[in-house]
C-alpha cells in the first residue's frame, strides 16, 4: 500500500484491510476468492453492492467475472463505460450521478434490472503497472434512510483494499496455473504410462528421453531370453526396476523373482544363502535349507553389487553358471538349477578385471547381454515426468491430496546434478511433501541442493550443463536471485554472512546483488 494512502486511513479501517487481506491471501480457490473480495469491498465501502470486471488482453475488453446477485455476463470495451473508462486510464472514477454521466452504459442497468445512483470504480494494478481488472462499488449507502455519493476518503480506501486485492487475485492465478501445469503434466505422464504398458509394460521405470528410449529397445530385445544380463550404472539409477522389469515381462514371469544384495551379509553366509546347506552342515543348520539358486529355479535371480564379490566365491558362482548345477554346504546330492541370472554393479567390471580384481571367465559369463543405465544428470529431460510420478506415487501411498511441484523448484531441480539419481530425487520429493502444505517450493527444497545450484549458477562453473534445458536457461536469472534473496534473508541481510553463506566474495555478491536488482527491504 502506498504510504501517502496509508496515512489517510483512520486506524480501524487500516485494522480492518489488514485482517481482511490476510483473509483474502490465504483463499486459493479463485471463484470463492472474488466473492470475497465483492463482500468485502461492499462491507468497507457501505454500499449496496460490488461488481468485478477482469481484463483480457487477448480481446482487449473487460469481462464481468463476479456481480453480486446477478447471474448475467458483460463484456465491455475499453475506454467504454465506467468500466472501460477506468481500465483505460489506471485511475480510480467517482461517478456521483450516473444518468448525467455521459460514460455511463445505462443498458447494462436494464440488462441486469437495477438501479446505479453512483459509482466507485477502481483499477486493479500489479507493482509492475499491469492491469488485471476492475472493481466497481455500486450506490453508497451512508445511513438507513439516506444516501450519498463516494467521497474522496472513500477512493483512498478502495485503492488501499484493491492493492491487496490484486495480490491475491494474482497469487491465486499463479496457484490456479501450477495446478494446471502440474494436471497437464500428471495427465502427459499417464498418457506416456499407459503407452509404455502398451508397447512395454515395464511399470514404474519412467523416462522418454533418448537414453531412455535405448534402454526399452535393450528390454525389449533382452526380456525374451534367458542370457545372462549384466546392469551397470551409479547407485540410485534402478537396476533392480530393470532386473525386474525383465523377469516379469518375459517367459519366466510365472515363476520367482528373487534377489540378493552381494555386499549386504559375509561372505560364508552368502554362499549358505545363495547355494543353501544342509542339517549339520556347522554349528545352527538344525535342518536342510534351500539357497537361492534351488528357491529360483525355473525363474529369475538378482545379485547387486557383483563386483563385491570375493574371489573365492566368484569361482564358485562360475561353476553354477557353467555346469546348472550346485552342491549345498555340507550336503552330497547335486541338484540341477535352470536360473536365469540378472546381476548389477555400479562399479565398472570391465575396468576391474583389467586390474585383476574381478574374474574375466565370469566377467564373460555375466556380460552376455550388457545394460549400462545414465545417471539422472545424463537425462534430465525426464525429470518432470519423474517428479510428478513421485508425486502421484505418494499421494497413493499416504492416501492423501496429490501435492503440486512449482516452476521455479522445477527449475533448481533440473539444474542439479543429483550425485544420488533418481532415488535421491524420490527421497527429496518425498521429505519436501513432509514440510509443505499444497505446493512444494523452491524455498523448502534442500540447503544442499540449493547451496550447489548456487555454485553453479552464480559462479558459471557449469555452465555447459546450464544450457542443457531451455527451461533452466530461461530461468538462471530468477534461481540465482531467489537463492540469493533466501541467502540474505537467513543472515539478516547481512552482505558479509550471506557472501559466506554462499562461499562467494562480498564485492561478487555486492555486484551480483546490484545486477539482480536485489534490494534490502525497507523497515515495516
Amino acid at each position: 500500500m502506498p504510504p501517502d494512502i496509508k496515512s489517510t486511513l483512520r486506524s480501524e479501517d487500516l485494522i480492518s484491510l489488514i485482517d481482511i487481506s490476510k483473509a483474502m491471501v490465504a483463499e486459493p480457490n479463485m471463484d470463492k476468492l472474488l466473492n470475497f473480495i465483492l463482500d468485502k469491498a461492499t462491507e468497507v465501502l457501505k454500499a449496496e453492492r460490488s461488481s468485478l470486471f477482469m481484463y483480457n488482453p487477448e480481446t482487449n475488453q473487460m469481462e464481468s467475472r463476479i456481480a453480486q446477485k446477478s447471474d448475467i455476463k458483460i463484456t465491455v470495451p475499453m475506454g467504454k463505460g465506467i468500466v472501460g473508462h477506468t481500465a483505460q486510464e489506471k485511475k480510480s472514477v467517482i461517478c456521483p450521478d450516473t444518468y448525467n454521466d455521459p460514460h455511463f452504459m445505462q443498458l447494462i442497468d436494464k440488462m441486469t434490472g437495477y438501479k446505479t445512483r453512483n459509482i466507485l470504480s477502481t483499477p486493479l494494478i500489479t507493482p509492475e503497472g499491469d492491469l488485471i481488472g476492475v472493481i466497481e462499488v455500486l450506490n453508497k449507502i451512508e445511513a438507513p434512510n439516506k444516501s450519498e455519493t463516494f467521497s474522496d476518503y472513500d477512493v483512498n480506501l478502495v485503492e488501499a483494499f484493491a492493492s491487496y486485492a490484486t495480490i491475491a487475485i494474482r497469487n491465486a492465478a499463479q496457484r490456479a496455473e501450477i495446478h494446471l501445469l502440474n494436471k497437464q503434466l500428471s495427465d502427459k505422464l499417464e498418457t506416456i504410462e499407459k503407452e509404455l504398458q502398451v508397447k512395454y509394460q515395464y511399470g514404474n521405470i519412467i523416462g522418454q528421453s533418448p537414453k531412455m528410449q535405448e534402454i526399452y529397445r535393450l528390454l525389449e530385445k533382452a526380456k525374451d531370453t534367458s542370457f545372462a544380463v549384466l546392469i551397470q550404472g551409479e547407485s540410485g539409477t534402478g537396476k533392480e526396476l530393470i532386473a525386474r522389469a525383465i523377469h516379469f515381462n518375459g517367459p519366466r514371469a510365472g515363476e520367482k523373482f528373487l534377489s540378493q544384495n552381494c555386499t549386504a551379509i559375509p561372505e560364508s553366509l552368502l554362499e549358505a544363502e545363495l547355494f543353501g546347506y544342509a542339517k549339520g552342515a556347522f554349528t545352527g543348520a538344525n535342518q536342510d535349507r534351500k539357497g537361492l539358486f534351488a528357491l529360483a529355479d525355473k525363474g529369475t535371480l538378482f545379485l547387486d553389487e557383483i563386483a563385491d564379490m570375493s574371489p573365492e566365491m566368484q569361482k564358485k558362482l562360475l561353476r553354477v553358471i557353467q555346469e546348472g548345477e550346485l552342491r549345498p554346504i555340507g550336503g552330497k546330492d547335486i541338484i540341477k538349477v535352470d536360473v536365469r541370472l540378472v546381476t548389477a554393479s555400479n562399479k565398472d567390471i570391465r575396468e576391474l578385471v583389467q586390474q585383476k580384481k574381478f574374474r574375466e571367465d565370469l566377467f564373460y559369463r555375466l556380460n552376455v547381454i550388457p545394460i549400462t543405465l545414465p545417471p539422472l544428470k545424463e537425462r534430465k529431460d525426464d525429470i518432470p515426468l519423474l517428479a510428478s510420478h513421485f508425486l502421484d506415487k505418494i499421494a497413493k501411498e499416504t492416501n492423501s491430496a496429490r501435492k503440486e511441484l512449482d516452476k521455479e523448484a522445477l527449475k533448481i531441480f533440473i539444474s542439479y546434478n543429483w550425485p544420488g539419481n533418481v532415488r535421491e530425487l524420490e527421497n527429496e520429493i518425498k521429505r519436501m511433501t513432509v514440510l509443505c502444505d499444497e505446493t512444494l517450493k523452491a524455498q523448502d527444497i534442500s540447503p544442499h541442493i540449493l547451496n550447489t545450484t548456487t555454485k553453479i549458477s552464480i559462479a558459471g562453473a557449469a555452465g555447459e550443463s546450464l544450457t542443457q534445458s531451455k527451461i533452466l536457461k530461461e530461468g538462471r536469472k530468477e534461481i540465482e536471485k531467489h537463492i540469493i534473496t533466501r541467502a540474505l534473508e537467513e543472515n539478516g541481510w547481512n552482505i558479509t554472512k550471506a557472501a559466506e553463506y554462499l562461499k562467494m566474495l562480498r564485492p561478487n555478491l555486492s555486484a551480483k546483488m546490484k545486477q539482480l536488482g536485489i534490494e534490502k527491504p525497507p523497515l515495516q
